[in-house]
């Protein structure tokens, strides 16, 4: 999974997703085309994209959470350099932050404290049609900004 591309990092495939094609059904994936300024073709060819889970959780407990802790750490570890963009508060969680401000990009670094190369991690909140924090006209624009600027 190595590229130059920016990695997108969601939680699990929506009831109506598929599991082979992380972030590209029609509700995040063309919500985040929008907000990158694309067409959900050029979404696609531009950005990588991973899910911490491959089947939709119904459950949010203790053994979910520990298994999206593995899949984060696998991720990490295997997009060393990289420019990862994690969707929404469970992804944020499992890879073991409690917080980050939106739309900036953070070095990274693992539990002990090993600084991974160059890689860079940036947060944004889940754009899915439930997230109320985009229906701030500000909030949207800014990261769309974010998005906008990635090359």
């Amino acid at each position: 999974m190595t590229s130059s591309k920016v990695l997108f990092v969601g939680y699990c495939p929506s009831h109506a997703g598929s599991p082979e094609r992380p972030l590209d059904g029609p509700g995040t994936g063309h919500r985040l085309a929008r907000l990158c300024g694309m067409s959900h073709d050029e979404y696609l060819e531009k950005f990588d994209r991973v899910n911490l889970h491959y089947e939709t959780p119904l459950r949010r407990d203790r053994l979910t959470r520990e298994q999206g802790e593995v899949s984060a750490d696998r991720i990490m570890r295997s997009n060393k350099g990289r420019r990862i963009i994690l969707l929404g508060r469970e992804v944020l969680k499992a890879f073991n932050l409690d917080w980050m401000p939106v739309a900036q990009w953070h070095g990274s670094h693992t539990e002990n404290s090993e600084v991974l190369d160059d890689t860079r991690i940036a947060f944004i909140p889940h754009p899915s049609g439930l997230n109320r924090w985009y229906n701030s006209a500000e909030n949207t624009k800014l990261v769309e900004r974010f998005l906008r600027s990635l090359d």
